[in-house]
């Protein structure tokens, strides 16, 4: 699938082409899950949005159902991680050049 969209593969996501591979989404699979994504893309001006699942779960059923249909997913997965040993997956990064680097704010408060 990636052979058509060869600078998906450096994470060229201001090329609309390649943001539009992805419908223009990366997944996260909570939003408790701390990534700097939202501050990557929001400096980069990149066309992407972010969709935070109900958790990990919700995360491997999401890929295994667009796996099945060999459907592009553009999804954050810390390794090494079980998913990568059941399924091929292509690892993309996006560029660690970002100079905000904080934390997105937490999307829940912690109580005791």
């Amino acid at each position: 699938m990636l052979e058509h969209v060869p600078s998906a593969l450096f994470g060229d996501f201001s090329d609309p082409f390649v943001a539009d591979y992805f419908n223009n989404t990366i997944i996260v699979g909570d939003a408790d899950w701390m990534v700097v994504e939202e501050n990557i893309i929001n400096e980069h001006n990149y066309s992407l949005g972010i969709q935070y699942l109900h958790g990990e779960g919700d995360l491997a059923i999401m890929l295994s159902e667009r796996y099945a249909r060999k459907e592009p997913m553009l999804f954050y997965l810390w390794q090494p991680h079980t998913l990568q040993s059941i399924y091929s997956l292509m690892r993309v990064q996006l560029p660690n050049d970002c100079k905000s680097f904080i934390l997105p704010p937490a999307r829940h408060e912690l109580t005791d």
